[in-house]
């Protein structure tokens, strides 16, 4: 990964929290960050490796405290005692429609976490939001209106708007990056479900009614956000921002089923996928009898982010190509089938 922005960055920032440090970004960044000379502990609501323990060490030597529930009286002092940096990547998705623990992990929960941050003396929050907390069709810059369309999308903008209170108090830096939909080894939910519907259709030679669809959609790989992450730690410039980071290169949905294809042929996992027209309007009904109109928006509709202004600020371009990252995420896949 890059070494970027160095020479604007304040080196003194050394010990880094990662909340969340179980998860796909959370693990990533506990295993790249020690190799940039830092010190690094991550939080776990909860352990499986030794109970009653508020410190723990897995086989990389790697430290994770345990916090609990995550909501508005989670006690951090322990997790944050001495830390410089907190990177805030753990949050509630996935959940029914109505769910109050979106509000109560993504925002007051954040919200606790901030103010003893703050209290504590950490130097700057880095926030892990979503480009839910705009919309989720459309083509987004930073000065875009919000308008988040479900309770996920609002928690993470009620956090937001917190965060920013929190941080123009107290003088604490704050880096906001509203991310798009993220892939790499682990992903799961509809992105791990697309790859295993590419790899069923391309062996069973059953063909898909996808050629038509001229959507354009940003991801970004895991490598390239931990890249990201990585520069904003440091870089004096990202001080208040938010950002919209990710690949660079929109995508539509049948070119990524044909890279998908692609690298899972490369694995001899699959073989060509053959496309077929139907009707964008026929497909959206489709999807909409089968009441899965939210996943018809995800695979049919436009979903862009103008990422010009972390590439200018903080010189920050995406390491990896589409294609390289792809090929990470399709041989953790086969790794882990």
């Amino acid at each position: 990964m890059n070494d970027v922005g160095n020479e604007q960055s304040n080196q003194s920032i050394k010990r880094v929290l990662i909340t969340g440090s179980n998860g796909m970004i959370g693990s990533a960044l506990m295993n790249y960050l020690p190799t940039q000379g830092f010190e690094v502990f991550g939080a776990l609501r909860t352990s499986t490796l030794v109970s009653d323990e508020a410190e723990l060490k897995d086989k990389n030597h790697l430290k994770h405290i345990v916090v609990g529930e995550i909501n508005q009286r989670t006690d951090w002092s322990t997790a944050l005692k001495n830390v410089d940096v907190v990177i805030h990547t753990a949050a509630c998705v996935h959940q029914m429609q109505g769910s109050k623990d979106y509000d109560i992990v993504n925002h007051l929960g954040t919200e606790q976490l901030a103010k003893q941050a703050a209290q504590t003396g950490v130097k700057r929050f880095i926030f892990l939001s979503s480009i839910k907390a705009i919309g989720e069709r459309g083509h987004f810059k930073s000065i875009t209106i919000c308008q988040p369309q479900d309770e996920y999308g609002k928690s993470k903008l009620d956090a937001e708007q917190k965060l920013t209170e929190i941080s123009k108090q107290t003088g604490m830096e704050l880096v906001i990056l509203r991310l798009p939909l993220i892939y790499g080894p682990g992903v799961k939910a509809n992105f791990r479900k697309l790859i295993q519907l590419v790899q069923l259709c391309s062996l069973k030679r059953i063909p898909i009614p996808f050629k038509g669809v001229k959507n354009v959609r940003c991801m970004m790989g895991l490598r390239n956000l931990v890249d990201c992450i990585t520069c904003c730690i440091n870089h004096s410039n990202a001080t208040g921002m938010m950002y919209l980071p990710s690949d660079g290169v929109p995508i539509s949905t049948p070119e990524l089923m044909q890279k998908i294809a692609k690298a899972l042929a490369a694995a001899n996992q699959a073989k060509p996928i053959h496309l077929f027209f139907a009707p964008t309007s026929l497909l959206k009904l489709s999807f909409v009898l089968m009441g899965k109109k939210a996943l018809a928006d995800r695979l049919l509709g436009d979903l862009t982010v103008d990422s010009r202004s972390i590439q200018e600020d903080l010189s920050w371009q995406a390491p990896y190509t589409v294609d390289e990252e792809l090929r990470y995420t399709i041989d953790a896949f086969i790794k882990s089938s």
